[in-house]
């Protein structure tokens, strides 16, 4: 485990802010970050983000938003 101040670390505060608009997009339904950084993931074949660019576990009994 790396334990050290955040603003030492290059790209953690970063990832933080996209794990967040994502987590809000999956419980809130908050479109607003989210809808920012949706171009950024990979997509397949087809354009649909959703277990391919990201994925949500466990996938049993998931009831959420699917993103394509």
């Amino acid at each position: 485990m790396f334990l050290t101040p955040s603003h030492m670390s290059i790209g953690i505060q970063l990832a933080d802010m996209i794990a967040g608009a994502v987590w809000r997009f999956y419980t809130h339904d908050d479109k607003k970050w989210f809808d920012t950084i949706k171009p950024s993931f990979r997509k397949n074949e087809t354009g649909v983000i959703g277990s391919f660019g990201l994925a949500c576990y466990p996938k049993r009994g998931w009831n959420g938003p699917i993103i394509d």
